[in-house]
């Protein structure tokens, strides 16, 4: 038998023995004893020749994690183990930070640049500013013939530890050098800025739902209702999800009553239903979702959609339908956890996810039906490719969240423009009056 057969083969036994199979919310006062757990016997006569015989001596925390992701893999693409170093950076993105300088990076006339200096980050702290261009790192001049990743890495380095910038301004002449001392920077998971086509309409991005997420999105909605924007542009695509409770907060915004969503797993049925606390209810919305708005995405947009509240434009979102509990291991094994534990619902009981759990008479394509479909969205064969197309997008919506002078340069330096088809069928239907209103299924 190879050693990845062997694996699997112990998984069931070796999840079950370290108690790894629960998570906070689906906890029992009561645990099952080792005596308890079938085929023991076997699990420890195989582990032992595996120790006493095998070609090279195990590690057995190597073997443990093995056979705990051998077993999850057998239950969907979206459960998976974490041993301690990725329970780490979960955590981390979990909290909706990452370790670094907190700066966005690119080409201005050729040469690095600092297109944006996070607010709050480490760097902006630093007096790091939009549009300086980087001259050296750490003593060494930069070459602006390199690819921006490799500038990223120069730029990385564990938190704590310092990183030597001599920087010049936009336009100026004279020199500075900036200390900037490796941290916890806050991801940019939400930001917004008035469409300069149409400045009374405000566009919002989210990339994806974790615990600053709803934070970062008040601050841009009511930075744009303090500039007098008239309705608002929420874009959803590529948002693969994230936190369950942050999306339905997000709809509570926009939501004055009602259940925003339903999940049913092994126990019964818990809707979460809209607060009177509703800012929001009143600016007429359009949502844009394509194939890559998943999970948390799609309780937004479905719960949106039932409620009539929102348009919305794009393509079929994905069809991930699940909600997933994500705990650390309280065997006292290092890591933690991601399973999946329900599905979900949206208002009008639609059920989202495509497969997972399902029987046959409710499995269908998954997903949300846009109400204006706007195809854009190329044929993606591979993951880089899906990178790469996105990160074009990425850099032409982010344009707007930089500073006027920043976003000049970048305009005119492009040479092959994004045409965003969606987001212009959004702004037809503002330019042709509509106010938000519309019955369901309209």
């Amino acid at each position: 038998m190879n050693r990845a057969a062997f694996l699997v083969f112990l998984s069931p036994l070796v999840l079950i023995a370290i108690g790894v199979g629960y998570v906070q919310a689906t906890r029992h006062s009561g645990t099952r004893g080792a005596e308890d757990v079938p085929g023991e016997a076997l699990y420890r006569e195989v582990l032992q020749s595996v120790r006493d015989r095998y070609v090279v001596v195990p590690e057995d925390d190597r073997l443990v994690y093995g056979a705990a992701r051998g077993i999850v893999s057998e239950l969907d693409v979206h459960s998976r183990v974490y041993d301690d170093g990725e329970w780490a950076q979960h955590s981390l993105r979990s909290a909706g930070k990452y370790a670094g300088i907190g700066i966005v990076i690119g080409k201005l006339r050729g040469r690095l640049s600092v297109l944006e200096a996070v607010p709050r980050g480490p760097a902006a702290r630093a007096g790091v500013r939009h549009g300086d261009r980087i001259l050296a790192i750490d003593g060494g001049p930069v070459d602006d013939a390199l690819s921006l990743p490799e500038f990223g890495k120069r730029l990385r380095g564990e938190v704590g530890s310092d990183v030597r910038l001599r920087v010049v301004g936009l336009d100026a002449t004279s020199e500075r050098e900036v200390v900037v001392t490796r941290g916890l920077a806050p991801e940019r998971l939400a930001y917004g800025y008035p469409l300069e086509s149409d400045s009374s309409v405000g566009y919002v991005h989210v990339e994806s739902f974790r615990q600053t997420t709803l934070e970062q999105f008040d601050e841009a909605v009511e930075a744009l209702l303090s500039q007098e924007i008239q309705s608002l542009v929420l874009d959803l695509r590529g948002n693969l999800g994230g936190s369950f409770d942050a999306a339905v907060s997000l709809v509570d915004r926009f939501v004055r009553a009602g259940v925003i969503v339903r999940t049913q797993g092994r126990t019964s049925s818990r809707p979460r239903e809209a607060s009177s606390e509703t800012p929001y209810a009143s600016i007429p919305l359009v949502v844009l979702v394509d194939g890559y708005s998943a999970s948390a995405s799609e309780i937004v947009a479905g719960a949106l959609q039932d409620h009539a509240r929102a348009i919305l434009v794009g393509e079929r979102t994905f069809g991930k339908g699940v909600v997933q509990e994500v705990a650390k291991f309280r065997s006292g094994w290092p890591g933690g956890l991601k399973l999946t534990t329900a599905h979900y619902f949206t208002p009008a009981g639609r059920s989202i996810e495509r497969s997972i759990g399902l029987d046959r008479s409710r499995r269908h394509r998954g997903g949300i039906e846009p109400d204006v479909l706007v195809k854009m969205t190329p044929r993606l064969a591979s993951d880089q490719e899906r990178q790469e197309w996105y990160g074009r997008m990425g850099m032409h919506r982010q344009r707007g969240r930089y500073a006027p002078r920043v976003r000049r340069i970048l305009r005119d330096q492009e040479t092959d423009p994004f045409e965003d088809l969606q987001l212009e069928a959004a702004l037809a239907l503002f330019a042709d009056g509509w106010d938000g209103d519309r019955k369901l299924g309209g």
